[in-house]
């Protein structure tokens, strides 16, 4: 009948790897994309995000991820896509005001394709959609001027999730989804 909510927040607990972050799988290498911050949005969308232990370890694995851009992990290159998938998940932890937002943005905008328009991984990468939706999504959190504000723990614009909360079938969701995000805004 529904989600059983104590069941899956103890799986992603498990994902939890040595280093502070989170692995696709229990005792899986730490990932910044398709596990950390999959894992730390679905805690931030169910509310139990606060029920994360260690964040100040997790936090600084997110933070260290901050090069000239952000790298998905340890040494590896920048690419404009972490810009949103570590970019949100340290907004969601109300940390994201302590990389170089200016270096970050800068970095970003040196992988636009100024031939073609939109914006690969890297400075000599030709642009692609993902890259270009992903370092669009970077820059809005990034507050970079002319971009509308997104959601991060959703990825899309707050408008449209807005109008999600307004139709969202459960109280309890409606609320989740602005609740503990409004408590950060700056």
């Amino acid at each position: 009948d529904g989600l059983d909510w104590d069941k899956t927040t103890q799986y992603l607990a498990q994902c939890r790897s040595y280093d502070g972050a989170f692995g696709h799988t229990p005792h899986a290498e730490s990932h910044g994309v398709g596990s950390t911050y999959c894992i730390v949005s679905s805690l931030f969308l169910m509310g139990k995000l606060h029920q994360v232990e260690r964040v100040e370890e997790l936090t600084q694995w997110l933070l260290s991820r901050h090069k000239s851009g952000f790298q998905g992990r340890p040494n590896k290159p920048a690419d404009t896509c972490y810009s949103f998938w570590i970019g949100s998940s340290l907004r969601l932890l109300d940390a994201l005001h302590m990389v170089d937002a200016r270096m970050c943005a800068q970095y970003t905008m040196n992988c636009q394709d100024t031939d073609k328009g939109g914006f690969g991984k890297h400075m000599d990468a030709h642009s692609d959609i993902l890259h270009s939706y992903m370092s669009i999504c970077g820059l809005s959190l990034l507050r970079f001027p002319g971009i509308a504000m997104m959601h991060p723990a959703l990825g899309l614009s707050m408008r449209a999730a807005q109008n999600i909360r307004n139709v969202a079938p459960l109280p309890e969701l409606r609320e989740t989804i602005f609740s503990e995000l409004s408590m950060h805004e700056e």
